[in-house]
């Protein structure tokens, strides 16, 4: 018998010839949908019975009309699924259907931005209340030193030069003398320090290291905060603003564990405030999240990573599982004794994958000279016709002169992007909230590893955000990469296996009969057994599983469609050469002069050679095959004279380059223009101001030689 029971206990009465059809989806085949779970349509008399039922909610002359309730249904008296009733009156019926699981869930959230579901402010833990109490810089440097995931956010340097927009600056109106100051008339320059950094850690005066931030005594600004989520915190208020707990081994990984969400929106400081020195500052999480709805960001993490959400509305729990971690798993359960009849094939995939990174259009990193955003990096799976664009990536790590002491180098995220910024000492900014209080620059959804408090090449601590899974020290200490390619990067992680998976798997169709006990408790992110062939018992994965109630002797009358498991596909093929030690040797010229005595200069040659070591030390050769080294090339001004009165150019470009390295030694040039400055003595200008600079950026199968 099948019932319908409302949270009172009255029970929904159905025509005499409905059946119960419910269809439950594990979206493994999936990119830009998430797809609900749910019942066919439902008609029921509209009997007194069933007005109570529903609490005469329908009726249209109610203040407040209501049309969906909480219900159980049971077949037999066991309970299938706790989910939610949607009905309406069509033709003098009750006419509605059930959402159940992932319905349950996404219809509450999936529409809302990330920053409407986590608009609530929380505390970061300093001001005079804190016990002890502790200012501002002291509680980001301890926030910093906790173990990654430990806290909701935490804070590093990146080096963004373009932040702010190059003009601006922080004066006050008191008038005074310009010639003083070094300002402009009327007004009084307030300390504003351009900093290349947010979350700027340096060497403090009492020689201990931490963070700087804005203050007004002594007035000190230009010192920019901007906090850094944890993944797995965001992803836990989501499910639990949607009323379910959540269940992930991959979740609770170490490596995942770390994984933040890149922001460069930079809080409310309110140097010297009252109110925040005693009570300490909060953030409301959301306005340092990427500006998009909450379905758009689960889609984006769920390709990224190659999740599987599933729901579970009778216990209100959320499975995110990994396609690589359901594979080891195992199957969960052995379905051969319910199958019934004989099954289906479809045909498989086999168009193959061509798979894009995504990179932020609006960080000028990844931009040609021309402005135009350059080409993702891709990986290909078999005939690679279908297009995949991943919605989620990461940013460029460099290595670059140390500011913690001298001779020393570090290891830091880099952008070029515009930032956001809160506080409304910089209300003047370009970068400030607009008029109708929105973040006027989207950042991508982009993501950093936090490996925790590291040292640079001279020893000195910082906390190093990172793409990889090397610290300061190039040491490894993490096993998955953010990048897309790279030994230690998604691709060969897991994404490789997922999309060999989806190109190579085959649809099964399975009728079965089913003890609703059984059907209830069936975990879709898990693989179950089936007996298809000659008694040989192989494990598949559940793609949609059609219920029908009531079904036969007890049982549900089901509909399973499974996919296939293509052996090989959890093994990885590629060999790796042993990690070698590069250098970049650069040997430059003299300055030559150029021109004569009215317009007259210099220019500056250098070689670049890469050389292999097998040790840091250099003192054994190493020889590579097809070693991709990555570079990053600056360029300065430009080389070519326009004419004898135009000023010189001051344009700046940065880009990554890629080279490939055979053997020992390998000249990337012999005589490259590397400086060059010419001025017009006569009309005193500078037509020349040129320079262009080759470093070696971290990658995949060397380390930096320091």
């Amino acid at each position: 018998m099948l019932a319908i029971t409302n949270d009172t206990g009255d029970t929904l009465h159905l025509d005499p010839d409905q059946n119960l059809v419910t269809e439950q989806n594990a979206p493994w085949l999936t990119d830009d949908e998430l797809p609900g779970e749910y019942s066919y349509s439902i008609d029921a008399p509209l009997s007194d019975n069933n007005k109570r039922f529903v609490r005469h909610a329908y009726r249209p002359d109610l203040a407040l009309p209501v049309s969906s309730m909480p219900v159980h249904v049971a077949m037999d008296g066991v309970l299938y699924r706790q989910c939610t009733f949607c009905f309406r009156i069509n033709g003098g019926k009750l006419s509605g259907y059930l959402k159940i699981d992932a319905s349950e869930f996404y219809d509450k959230i999936r529409k809302m931005s990330l920053l409407d579901l986590l608009s609530e402010p929380f505390y970061l833990g300093d001001g005079l209340m804190h016990n002890p109490p502790i200012n501002l810089a002291g509680r980001l440097k301890q926030i910093a030193q906790m173990k990654p995931g430990e806290f909701p956010c935490t804070f590093f340097p990146i080096r963004d030069d373009i932040f702010l927009e190059d003009d601006f600056t922080i004066t006050s109106t008191v008038p005074t003398d310009p010639a003083q100051i070094g300002g402009a008339a009327g007004m009084t320059d307030l300390g504003f320090q351009r900093k290349a950094y947010v979350n700027n850690w340096t060497k403090l005066p009492d020689g201990s290291f931490g963070f700087l931030v804005d203050d007004q005594l002594p007035a000190r600004y230009g010192y920019l905060i901007c906090p850094q989520f944890y993944l797995a915190w965001v992803l836990q208020q989501i499910i639990t603003k949607a009323g379910f707990s959540i269940e992930s081994d991959w979740l609770a990984s170490a490596d995942v564990q770390c994984i933040t969400i890149k922001n460069l929106t930079a809080m409310n400081q309110a140097a010297g405030s009252l109110g925040e020195l005693v009570a300490g500052h909060s953030v409301v999480p959301g306005m340092f999240l990427p500006d998009m709805t909450v379905g758009e960001f689960l889609k984006a993490v769920k390709g990224r990573f190659g999740l599987l959400y599933t729901y579970n509305s009778n216990d209100r729990i959320c499975y995110i599982t990994q396609f690589t971690s359901a594979v080891a798993a195992g199957a969960a359960i052995d379905l051969t004794d319910y199958q019934t009849g004989t099954y289906s094939t479809d045909y498989p995939d086999l168009k193959g994958f061509t798979v894009y990174d995504f990179v932020d259009d609006k960080d000028d990193l990844y931009k040609d000279s021309s402005g135009n955003t350059i080409k993702p990096p891709y990986q290909v799976v078999g005939a690679g016709e279908t297009e995949i664009n991943l919605k989620a990536g990461t940013c460029q790590l460099v290595r670059e002169t140390s500011p913690l002491g001298a001779g020393a180098l570090w290891f830091v995220p880099k952008v070029r992007q515009a930032g956001n910024v809160l506080d409304a000492m910089y209300k003047k900014s370009d970068r400030y909230l607009t008029s109708e209080g929105k973040r006027p620059n989207n950042i991508g959804l982009c993501f950093l590893s936090y490996r925790g408090m590291t040292t640079d090449s001279k020893g000195n601590p910082y906390p190093l955000g990172t793409p990889g899974v090397l610290d300061g020290q190039q040491v490894r200490v993490g096993s998955q990469a953010l990048t897309l390619g790279g030994r230690y990067g998604a691709w060969r992680s897991y994404l490789n296996a997922y999309y060999q998976f989806r190109n190579q798997t085959q649809r099964i169709t399975q009728p079965m009969l089913m003890p609703v006990a059984t059907l209830a408790s069936l975990q879709l992110h898990r693989s179950v057994f089936l007996t298809l062939e000659d008694q040989i018992r192989r494990s598949y994965l559940i793609s949609k599983l059609q219920a029908e109630m009531p079904g036969i002797d007890g049982k549900v009358r089901v509909r399973l469609e499974a996919l296939t498991l293509p052996s090989g596909i959890d093994q990885v093929v590629d060999v790796d050469a042993p990690i070698v030690w590069i250098q970049l040797e650069q040997i430059n010229t003299a300055k030559q002069p150029i021109g004569d005595t009215n317009v007259s200069g210099y220019e500056v040659y250098a070689s670049l050679t890469f050389r292999a070591w097998s040790n840091p030390a250099k003192t054994g050769a190493a020889s590579v095959a097809n070693l991709v080294l990555q570079l990053r090339r600056i360029q300065k001004g430009k080389s070519v004279l326009t004419d004898l009165a135009t000023p010189a150019d001051t344009s700046y470009t940065e880009s990554v380059e890629y080279y490939t390295m055979k053997g020992n030694t390998a000249v990337f040039e012999t005589k490259l223009l590397v400086e060059t400055k010419l001025v017009n003595h006569v009309r005193d200008i500078t037509l020349l101001d040129f320079s262009l600079a080759y470093s070696l950026d971290p990658g995949e199968g060397y380390t930096l030689i320091n």
